[in-house]
């Protein structure tokens, strides 16, 4: 299997805010639709036939009368094929493509569901603001710890007291 220089790998030039940016874009509606509040976003650096990055989310009820107030976690792939196509692939972690084992060890608890996002905003999303798509190296690009979660965004975090 080839294995990407990291000076070639694209997804780990784009932004902490670029990726926060594409879940907003993924998310935008759907968490409001089912009175939830996005508490936590964790991405990880993954490599198997393509670089990819998962992104895991914990949301929360915002009534406490409306149900169980045990958090929700989802999460979702976005990988990017540079060896063969240029393609770009977004799909939930859900045992549709992942196995259960895998999905409870990472604690997947719930499919993500995202917006209804056109091909259109999405193309021009991963173009003008990921720039996927530009032939450019970028030589001083460091390579994040692989399969290891880290947090992008959370929202009121447990202090210890």
């Amino acid at each position: 299997m080839k294995t990407l220089d990291e000076a070639q790998n694209v997804l780990l030039n784009v932004s902490d805010k670029q990726w926060l940016k594409l879940v907003e874009m993924l998310t935008y509606g759907v968490l409001e639709l089912n009175s939830r509040t996005l508490e936590k976003v964790e991405i990880k650096y993954s490599v198997g036939h393509y670089p990819a990055m998962l992104f895991r989310l914990t949301t929360i009820l915002n009534d406490s009368a409306d149900g169980n107030l045990s958090p929700q976690v989802s999460g979702f792939r976005f990988a990017f094929d540079q060896d063969i196509d240029d393609d770009v692939y977004i799909e939930p972690l859900s045992s549709d493509g992942f196995w259960e084992d895998y999905l409870d060890k990472e604690g997947i608890t719930h499919v993500f569901a995202s917006n209804e996002v056109g091909i259109r905003k999405l193309y021009r999303f991963i173009n003008d603001e990921l720039h996927l798509w530009d032939d450019v190296l970028f030589p001083g690009v460091e390579k994040p710890v692989e399969d290891t979660w880290r947090t992008l965004l959370e929202l009121n975090p447990l202090t210890d007291q």
